[in-house]
C-alpha cells in the first residue's frame, strides 16, 4: 500500500467534495422553483377569477401563462437534471447509486398512483352523481330560455303581421290617390308612419305606439281605442283639441291637465281622472277612482269654474274644474 502524505488529499474524496456542492445547488434552485411555481400558480387564479385590481386583458393573461411555462420548464429542467445525475452515477457503479435509484422510483410510484386513482375515481363520481344532479336544472333552464324565446318569437310575429295587415288595408283604401292625388298619398304614408312611430313609454324605456296597439286608419283628429288599458296612464295628457274614444277599462290619469277636445270612455277609470284638466269634456259611461278633478300635490289650477266644459259621469253634472280651484298640500 503506498504511503500518503498527511495533507494529500484521494481522488475520491476530492470528487465527493465537488460533488457535495452541485447537489446543494440543485436542492436549493429546486426549492426557488417549486416557491415560485406555487406563487406564481396563486397568482394566476387570482388574476383570472377578478379577485385582484389587475384586470385579465389578453396581454396580461399571456404574460402570465409565459411566466408558469417558464417554471415549468425550470422544474422539468431540474428534475431531468437530477435523473441525468443518477443515471451517471450508475454507469460509474458508485457506491449506493442502485439504492438511490430505488428509493426514488418507489417514492415516485407512491407519488404518482395514488393521484391518478383519485383522479379516475372523482372523475367517474362526478359524472355519476353531481353532474346528473344538475343536469335536471340545466335541462330545466335550458327549456325554460327556450320556452320564454318561442314565446317572444311567436308574439312579434303576430305583432308584426296585424301591423302588416293593417298597413295593407290602409293602403288599399287610399289606392286611389297613387293615380289621382300623389302628393296627398305620399303624405298619407308619412302620416301613417309617424302615427305608428308615436313614442310610448314603458317604464322608463321609450317604445313605439305600434309595439303595443294595432294601428289602423288614416290620420285625424279622432281617435278610437279599444282593448284593455287598466295599466296605460296619460291618455289624453294635455290635450287641446280632438277627440279620444275609448272602449273599455282605462288606467290613472286620463285627460290630466287636458285644456280642450272630447274624452269618451265605455269603461271603467282608474284614480286621478281629470286631474288640473282647465278645458275639455270627459265622459265616463261607467264607475270612476278617486281624485277626479283634484289638483296634483303643490299643482294650480283655475280658480274660475266653467259650466261649459269639465268631466261629467252619471248621475253627476258637476263640472270638474268647480273641484281643482284651490291648491292642494
Amino acid at each position: 500500500m503506498p504511503a500518503t502524505s498527511p495533507g494529500a488529499v484521494r481522488p475520491a474524496e476530492q470528487k465527493r467534495d465537488v460533488a457535495h456542492p452541485r447537489r446543494r445547488l440543485t436542492f436549493v434552485l429546486g426549492f426557488i422553483i417549486v416557491v415560485l411555481s406555487l406563487c406564481s400558480g396563486f397568482a394566476t387564479y387570482v388574476i383570472l377569477t377578478g379577485l385582484s385590481p389587475v384586470i385579465p386583458t389578453r396581454t396580461v393573461v399571456n404574460g402570465v401563462l409565459l411566466i408558469n411555462l417558464v417554471l415549468v420548464l425550470a422544474m422539468l429542467g431540474i428534475i431531468a437534471w437530477q435523473v441525468t445525475g443518477l443515471w451517471l452515477a450508475r454507469r460509474r457503479q458508485a457506491a449506493g447509486a442502485q439504492l438511490h435509484i430505488r428509493i426514488v422510483s418507489l417514492f415516485s410510484v407512491i407519488a404518482i398512483v395514488p393521484a391518478i386513482l383519485l383522479a379516475v375515481f372523482a372523475s367517474d363520481s362526478l359524472a355519476r352523481g353531481l353532474d346528473h344532479w344538475f343536469s335536471v336544472r340545466t335541462k330545466a333552464i335550458i327549456q325554460s330560455s327556450i320556452d320564454v324565446a318561442s314565446a317572444y318569437l311567436q308574439e312579434h310575429g303576430q305583432v308584426i303581421r296585424a301591423d302588416t295587415v293593417g298597413m295593407a288595408k290602409d293602403i288599399d283604401e287610399a289606392a286611389s290617390l297613387v293615380k289621382s292625388r300623389p302628393e296627398e298619398f305620399g303624405n298619407f304614408l308619412t302620416a301613417q308612419a309617424a302615427i305608428r312611430a308615436l313614442p310610448v313609454f314603458l317604464g322608463k324605456r321609450r317604445r313605439r305606439l305600434d309595439d303595443f296597439f294595432e294601428v289602423e286608419g288614416a290620420a285625424s283628429d279622432e281617435i278610437s281605442v279599444r282593448g284593455n288599458l287598466r295599466k296605460v296612464k296619460w291618455i289624453g295628457r294635455n290635450m287641446t283639441r280632438g277627440r279620444i274614444g275609448v272602449v273599455g277599462d282605462v288606467g290613472m290619469h286620463l285627460g290630466s291637465s287636458m285644456k280642450g277636445g272630447v274624452i269618451d270612455v265605455t269603461g271603467n277609470v282608474s284614480d286621478w281622472l281629470g286631474a288640473e284638466m282647465r278645458g275639455g269634456l270627459i265622459r265616463i259611461r261607467g264607475n270612476a277612482g278617486g281624485q277626479v278633478g283634484a289638483a296634483y300635490r303643490g299643482g294650480r289650477c283655475s280658480s274660475s269654474p266653467t259650466t261649459s266644459t269639465g268631466a261629467r259621469w252619471p248621475p253627476s253634472s258637476t263640472p270638474a274644474s268647480s273641484a281643482c280651484s284651490r291648491r292642494r298640500g
